[in-house]
């Protein structure tokens, strides 16, 4: 074996190591906190399908339901904040924010409701269709 090759360690052993007071050159630390960095976001973005490269085309809403508990806890924090800040620009900053996350909260329930009510109105379309009796269209308008 020769003495000149290099000698691959992971980052998980360099990580050990290093609470033994490792010391590595500039580039090297570099490295090391590169990939630090890289695994971090890797744990918090795992069961996140908007970032995993295997999710391509249309995704149903349904699907991401832990989107709106990572929303209601953004909206405690920014109360908090909210409550905790002094300077005035800063509070006009998080209450216009607080204000866009409530509006988006409000056109969603809109839409799921109108998305509701139109496949009930679909449904009772197929079933009057069925009976034979004559089928009312909606307009737009409607």
């Amino acid at each position: 074996m020769d003495t000149d090759e290099p000698t691959i360690i992971s980052f998980k052993e360099l990580r050990k190591k290093s609470k033994k007071k490792l010391v590595l050159s500039h580039t090297l630390q570099e490295t090391y906190n590169e990939g630090l960095k890289q695994l971090r976001t890797q744990k918090r973005r795992r069961n996140d399908p908007r970032f995993d490269p295997r999710v391509t085309g249309v995704c149903e809403l349904k699907d991401w339901d832990f989107l709106d508990e990572e929303h209601k806890n953004t909206i405690q924090k920014l109360k908090k904040m909210l409550t905790r800040e002094t300077n005035s620009e800063t509070q006009a900053k998080i209450k216009r924010a607080l204000h866009l996350l409530r509006q988006r909260e409000a056109s969603a329930r809109d839409r799921a409701f109108r998305i509701k009510t139109m496949k009930n109105f679909q449904n009772e379309q197929i079933k009057t269709l069925e009976s034979g009796k004559r089928v009312k269209f909606m307009r737009r308008g409607e």
